[in-house]
């Protein structure tokens, strides 16, 4: 039976590119798309490396996803792999053409998705600079299947979602690239690393220690010192997909990286969490590289009045600006980890930031002058 509303689908349309710039909106505008098509949840995947971390939904599948991009991540999901090597690019199929009735009842996942409400999902495959682009519909146990009308209707609403991804990405590539320039600025070395740790760019500071203290091989950085490897290593596990967690112990915020010729450098790592999660900003994580002999001089007046922080609120950022996090911070001044976030959510707020990274960004380069001739 035909459940599609084809006024309704196209209503959606405008308002898929006010999602673009907006990532808040993609849960209202994946719920629209679905009642239109006759679906009770829609989602859009941008990573087929690990797709619990990099997906937005509706808010009828919330139970769903929700077990996701938590114990979910541990069962092996072969749907984007089958999706991607048995679709045609930008031709939707069904989850009858990527299992048979025994693999929809036995494969350990399906069952899982199945006890969480979903039993029938139709789905498109596109690209956005290069990267895999995955929408889906999902209906219940007891639904009747994804019938050609429904197919139809998802090749017609996803050029325009593969549009939008296009110009989030844009926007996206333009975020991180303003926090490589500003590193840059600072004489630091800056290297963003996506989701399976692989270098996704660098700026010209890092660049040139490619060779002297690191390796870049196949996109993955070590440490030419066998030593300094292992501490980078671990850093970039600290910040990848489900390495950050308050319940978790940080053995040290930097790792050193020996160079010839000079003292060793500081390597530090920023996960970029932003408060909407945005499946289309590439970069996971971003690696700073500082030079401890260079002589800067910390600058707290001018934080304090250009952001007019208090004296609580000052001696927070100065600690996460040399790298401490939250729990760290508590337990260093004595005070409340709720005392601490609410310090957080202050001072983010009076410098116009919305991420901790942006935050410890712009700290950085607020609180140190240009270096200093010895």
């Amino acid at each position: 039976m035909n459940r599609v509303r084809a006024s309704q689908l196209e209503a959606t349309v405008g308002r898929i590119y006010e999602a673009a710039v907006d990532p808040r909106l993609w849960g209202t505008v994946l719920d629209e798309i679905a009642d239109a098509i006759g679906a009770g949840s829609a989602a859009l995947f941008g990573s087929t490396v690990k797709p619990s971390i990099g997906f937005f939904n509706s808010p009828g599948g919330d139970e769903f996803f929700h077990w996701l991009a938590g114990e979910g991540q541990y069962v092996h999901n072969p749907r984007p792999e089958r999706a991607m090597r048995l679709s045609p690019p930008r031709r939707a199929i069904t989850d009858g053409h990527l299992f048979t009735d025994w693999e929809t009842a036995h494969i350990p996942f399906n069952v899982e998705m199945t006890r969480r409400g979903f039993h029938r999902e139709a789905g498109i495959v596109g690209f956005v600079d290069g990267a895999p682009l995955i929408f889906s519909c999902q209906r219940s146990l007891g639904e009747e299947r994804f019938g050609p009308a429904e197919l139809e209707a998802i090749e017609a609403i996803f050029p325009h979602i593969e549009r939008a991804a296009h110009i989030a990405a844009r926007f996206s590539r333009e975020r991180t690239d303003g926090m490589l320039e500003t590193f840059e600025r600072m004489a630091c070395g800056g290297i963003l690393l996506g989701v399976d740790g692989r270098v996704v760019r660098m700026n010209a500071h890092a660049e040139a220690l490619v060779g002297v203290g690191l390796n870049l091989i196949a996109g993955r950085l070590s440490a030419i010192d066998k030593i300094a490897d292992e501490d980078l290593q671990r850093l970039i596990r600290e910040v990848g997909p489900g390495g950050c967690s308050l319940k978790r112990h940080i053995d040290a915020p930097f790792a050193p990286l020996p160079r010839p010729g000079g003292g060793p450098l500081a390597v530090y790592a920023m996960p970029l969490i932003a408060e909407t999660p945005d499946l289309f900003q590439r970069a996971n994580a971003i690696l700073v590289i500082v030079d401890p002999d260079a002589n800067r001089e910390v600058r707290s007046d001018f934080l304090a009045r250009a952001y007019r922080l208090t004296p609580a609120e000052l001696r927070l950022a100065n600690a996460l600006a040399k790298g401490s996090d939250v729990k760290e911070i508590s337990e260093l001044f004595s005070i409340s980890l709720h005392t601490a976030r609410t310090q957080l959510k202050s001072l983010m707020a009076k410098t116009g930031t919305s991420r901790q990274s942006d935050l410890i960004a712009l700290l950085i380069k607020a609180s140190f002058g240009p270096v200093q001739s010895r």
